[in-house]
């Protein structure tokens, strides 16, 4: 659906023209086959461990089940998004984490495929972070498969290449109009928008940018490392050699 769309309604014509489509084709089966095979399985497992060390009996009565399915799936997607912010905002923040973060924000165009590209060692680090809070909480099941579906499906229209006016919709989740604001080369405004669902809890804590009457630019990626690696290949070493990268990267800086 979105594909399609991101060619009749565009936001930036620029970001349309993909010169490595194989990058993105690479992260995807590798993520695919690690998520599948080496995060979730871990995952699972540690979730198991955690809930019987410290209690199965834990946020069993916490749930508010007798709520409209529909209003549970928001709640759950909303409590989610929490930690999830907290760790996004972390990364940002964070020298060492940041390193790991850099790989998502080296992409130099968005659309809806792209919201993939990150380091499988962030993966497995933010699905501990998020999952044992939330092993907690003991949703419905079906709850908790259609607030799944449909964080995977804000995932990609966040990062979607359309132009859509959303109106108070902007101001709720995590939308395409705010979160370029978050891919942005200008560091001060790329340290907002961190919801990948929701956007009110950057409202909350002070994080949220999204002035009016202003577009957020198409120049986007990592401003201050312009020989950040785009290759599959590259991108996987990147954090184990980021110090190095920063290193070289003020030397091209100095000489220019």
């Amino acid at each position: 659906i979105f594909a399609p769309l991101e060619r009749l309604i565009p936001f930036s014509r620029k970001w349309l023209a993909n010169e490595d489509p194989s990058t993105e084709v690479k992260l995807f089966i590798g993520g695919k086959i690690w998520g599948d095979y080496i995060n979730q399985p871990l995952k699972l497992a540690t979730i198991a461990v955690v809930v019987q060390e410290i209690s199965p009996e834990i946020g069993r009565d916490i749930w508010p089940s007798f709520l409209n399915p529909l209003v549970q799936v928001f709640l759950l997607l909303s409590v989610k998004d929490f930690f999830r912010y907290w760790y996004h905002r972390w990364m940002h923040e964070n020298e060492f984490m940041w390193r790991w973060h850099a790989v998502h924000h080296s992409s130099e165009r968005l659309y809806w495929f792209n919201g993939t590209r990150s380091h499988p060692l962030e993966w497995l680090v933010s699905s501990f972070i998020w999952a044992i809070p939330l092993a907690f909480i003991k949703a419905p099941v079906e709850v908790v498969f259609v607030t799944g579906l449909l964080g995977r499906t804000i995932g990609r229209f966040q990062h979607t290449n359309m132009d859509l006016i959303l109106g108070p919709l902007d101001y709720i989740f995590s939308s395409p109009k705010n979160h370029r604001y978050h891919h942005t080369r200008i560091i001060e405004e790329g340290n907002s928008n961190y919801g990948g669902d929701v956007i009110f809890w950057d409202i909350l804590f002070g994080t949220f940018h999204l002035p009016k009457g202003k577009e957020p630019s198409d120049d986007i990626g990592l401003a201050d490392m312009p020989n950040y690696p785009q290759s599959f290949a590259g991108l996987m070493f990147a954090p184990f050699i980021h110090g190095n990268l920063k290193r070289e990267a003020e030397e091209i800086r100095i000489q220019q």
